[in-house]
């Protein structure tokens, strides 16, 4: 450590205090000695103390203010995934990976990212250098270097996507590259590894139900694998309901990508609520009335003008029924959780807000009804998993 003023003669300086500390030079600190990796999966535990900076001008975007260390490991044709560690949180990590000797290296890929983790499609038999460096030196440090190989997934081509015919479906990330193919441009979605899905409409809504850690990335496409068209698209995070009303015999293509490149992502694929939509409502004729069902597979209804509340962006499903005169009485029971409702009436393309509130638990609701008022009742739940509820309705004359 070295203080003083740096702006005044020397003379006039003061008192200084240098502190200098010694770090021995990492083994593989350069290319020539980079630290073999041959069996996967691998756990490595090093330093970056001591390594000096490896290139006089930036290659293959590794920085000539980077200090680093070397590991080589041969291509199975297959995916390596690295996960990196440091002792302090917020350090960022680049990896460089070139292919090639040391005297003539080609850069193959080199990424900067936050969360410290990403992945590298390898060629089967050749051999790679992998370069781990932080942006200056003060990101020289202890870190954990976790590194995994995986084979492509099955679906990992949309000419090899998993036709949905049963649901739910579930599954993970392992082995998804990224898919350049996808034209769905205002999103970076063709950037981050993802799987693929085709659905042959069948005229009804297709629901994804999809857990994913931190934030990720969908396009739903028609055509054929060579001349895909953008249906819709989105980004999201963590746990969303998604819906999509699709056409009788039309193809879909579905493709689902993470963002955080973390290839143990799992997600589930299920079929829509039956009455996802207010047009589905399920319709209530006779009283005493009961109904169990679940959230999953629904939507949210952004045309639900209950504005008080937040019950237009969480899943729901509808009801209806048409007023008698009489009480209505609801007995609604959620199996945890806060979840929302609204009552309305009108019709679907004009519902006018009646009544709205956000509950827990088990909650009685009591409404009076106007004879031959068409009324709709939605019920969502407010943290979008997958709530199982019941539904009680009793008219009572007044």
């Amino acid at each position: 450590m070295l203080t003083g003023n740096r702006y005044q003669p020397f003379t006039n300086a003061g008192a200084y205090r240098l502190d200098v500390s010694e770090y021995a030079v990492p083994d593989n600190d350069s290319c020539e000695t980079a630290s073999s990796i041959s069996d996967l999966p691998a756990t490595i535990r090093g330093s970056t103390k001591g390594s000096r900076p490896d290139f006089n001008n930036e290659v293959c975007g590794a920085s000539p203010d980077g200090f680093g260390v070397w590991y080589s490991f041969t291509g199975a044709g297959n995916i390596i995934t690295f996960t990196t560690s440091t002792t302090e949180q917020y350090k960022t990590v680049r990896y460089t990976v070139f292919s090639g000797p040391c005297g003539s290296l080609s850069c193959e890929q080199s990424y900067d990212l936050f969360d410290r983790s990403g992945q590298f499609v390898t060629e089967n038999g050749t051999d790679y250098k992998l370069l781990l460096t932080g942006e200056d030196f003060d990101d020289r440090d202890n870190f954990e270097l976790q590194i995994n190989q995986y084979s492509f997934a099955m679906n990992d081509l949309c000419k090899d996507a998993v036709e949905l015919k049963e649901f739910p479906f579930s599954g993970d990330m392992k082995g998804a590259t990224p898919d350049t193919a996808i034209q769905c441009v205002r999103y970076t979605t063709s950037s981050y590894p993802g799987v693929w899905f085709s659905y042959v409409g069948t005229g009804n809504l297709i629901g994804l139900d999809a857990t994913l850690v931190g934030s990720w990335d969908w396009a739903l496409l028609t055509g054929f694998c060579d001349g895909l068209s953008c249906h819709h698209r989105g980004s999201e995070h963590s746990r969303k309901v998604l819906t999509f009303e699709t056409e009788l015999g039309v193809q879909y293509y579905f493709f689902l990508a993470t963002k955080n490149n973390l290839v143990d992502n799992p997600f589930t694929i299920a079929v829509a609520a039956e009455n996802a939509w207010c047009e589905d409502a399920v319709n209530i004729q006779k009283f005493p009335f009961s109904y169990s069902g679940e959230v999953k597979g629904s939507t949210n209804n952004t045309d639900i003008s209950c504005t008080e509340g937040r019950t237009s962006t969480n899943p729901g499903v509808w009801f209806s029924y048409v007023g008698t005169g009489n009480l209505v009485n609801w007995t609604i029971s959620f199996d945890d959780s806060s979840w929302e409702w609204a009552s309305m009436a009108g019709s679907c393309d004009r519902l006018i807000c009646y009544l709205q509130d956000s509950e827990r638990g088990q909650e009685v609701l009591t409404f009076q009804t106007i004879v031959g008022r068409q009324y709709f009742f939605y019920i969502s739940s407010g943290n979008n998993i997958d709530n199982s509820f019941s539904v009680e309705v009793v008219d009572y004359v007044v």
